[in-house]
């Protein structure tokens, strides 16, 4: 789990570092459909990293659906906060705070602790 948030941690920190990339990355539809196997692909990651999570028992079992949804509600929360953010919505100082609480708080959501969801959060967070 602590590899799931630092990965969250790369994207946000990669999106506010590199605001206009990130807009033509992920705020404009590719003009080009056959550019999507590379945004497939890093979807796949993180389909990987929660499945990973599942597997060591900290998320309950989920079928294969749950899994995409569950993956689809993490990205989507990273990138409201990297979108709120570089749009001056939120002050770039509280993305960390609220990336961090909204983890846990899904985490919690999926199966696990919370004492242990705040524990690898933190870990990830470092």
């Amino acid at each position: 789990m602590a590899d799931l948030v630092a990965a969250g941690r790369a994207y946000l920190s990669n999106g506010l570092a590199n605001p206009h990339l990130y807009r033509a990355m992920f705020l404009e539809r590719p003009i080009d459909d056959a550019a999507a196997p590379e945004g497939e692909a890093a979807f796949q990651r993180l389909v990987e990293a929660v499945r990973r999570c599942v597997d060591a028992g900290r998320f309950e079992p989920v079928d294969p659906m749950g899994l995409l949804g569950w993956s689809v509600q993490l990205w989507t929360m990273r990138h409201g906060l990297v979108s709120l953010a570089i749009a001056g919505l939120l002050p770039l100082e509280h993305v960390p705070l609220h990336f961090a609480d909204m983890s846990t708080r899904l985490f919690v959501g999926y199966g696990d602790s919370r004492e242990a969801a705040r524990r690898s959060v933190e870990q990830g967070m470092r």
